[in-house]
């Protein structure tokens, strides 16, 4: 029977350690590997949930642009003391909140489905335009609402690092150059529609509609920014319906072990050594040196 020795530790029996079955955990659904699409018939699918991905990115685009024919007047409305230094800032804001959250976005996709993180930054981009939209209801302080609505925007816009990520890793090498190129013209595209979509509210002028029972004001300042929420809100139905998740470069499994099992572990990785044993270096997925701080010369094993 062959024994386990970790320095430090009395051997015991390397059958006990039943770690096999017990040292990966899978706690999230896997993203659909698909190596043949000429088999699965799922070419389609993939390539429906890279067009969602891309309206994910004209909307975010738009989201951005669609108030800059607007947001000056919509400002002197709120405040009588408007002034061009202040607009900076809420024209800043948005992308200060992108800029804050593109790496936690990344950070969560890599832990989670992409879907997560792609229909909470939707929602968040929602609030913030119809924050905007019901900036003129403040009668103090609606400049301090332009300015924080801005920012979540911003916020939902750091699904566009998310985007490109997708976009790799959902596309076969020979399709990627063409997807990006794609991708980036659907944020170029969205910058353009985005002022023009903002003059569809110019007929509405500055009376427009109003329901004063909840304070609601359509008119060509707040037009763009319901605007903004419903095109938010169609592409949330579109991912949670239409979505679906691939990555074609494959995915290896996260190794979680408990306290138990990595002790465990580290003992049934050193086996006794004897003359005739042979060094068996785990060099594919390296999991001496990721799971415990192993030196190359000790992530080894003897049979």
């Amino acid at each position: 029977m062959r024994k386990a020795r970790i320095s430090g530790y009395a051997p015991i029996n390397a059958d006990e350690c039943d770690y096999a079955d017990q040292n990966v955990e899978d706690d999230h659904e896997e993203p659909v590997v698909a190596k043949d699409e000429k088999e699965n018939g799922d070419r389609y699918r993939r390539y429906l949930s890279i067009a969602i991905m891309m309206f994910s990115m004209l909307v975010s685009s738009i989201g951005f642009s669609i108030i800059f024919g607007s947001v000056w007047p919509y400002y002197q409305e709120i405040d009588d003391s408007a002034t061009e230094s202040f607009l900076g800032f809420i024209v800043a804001a948005f992308s200060f909140g992108q800029l804050l959250t593109s790496p936690l976005i990344g950070m969560w996709s890599n832990y989670r489905p992409v879907k997560e993180p792609l229909i909470i930054t939707l929602i968040v981009s929602t609030a913030g335009n119809l924050l905007y939209s019901y900036a003129e209801a403040f009668e103090d302080g609606g400049k301090w609402i332009l300015i924080i609505s801005r920012f979540i925007m911003g916020l939902g816009a750091g699904n566009v690092a998310l985007a490109r990520s997708y976009m790799s890793s959902a596309t076969l090498e020979t399709e990627r150059n063409t997807a990006m190129s794609l991708l980036a013209s659907m944020q170029a595209l969205g910058f353009i529609l985005g002022p023009a979509l903002g003059l569809l509210f110019q007929p509405l002028g500055e009376d427009g509609l109003k329901w004063s029972a909840i304070k609601l004001y359509f008119n060509l300042y707040t037009g763009p920014g319901f605007l903004g929420a419903l095109l938010s809100i169609i592409n949330i139905l579109m991912v949670v319906f239409f979505f679906k998740e691939y990555n074609l470069q494959g995915m290896k499994k996260r190794i979680h072990l408990s306290r138990v099992w990595r002790y465990c572990f580290a003992k049934c990785m050193y086996m006794e050594s004897s003359p005739e044993a042979k060094p068996l270096v785990l060099n594919d997925d390296n999991v001496g040196r990721h799971v415990l701080p192993w030196l190359d010369q000790q992530s080894s094993l003897a049979y």
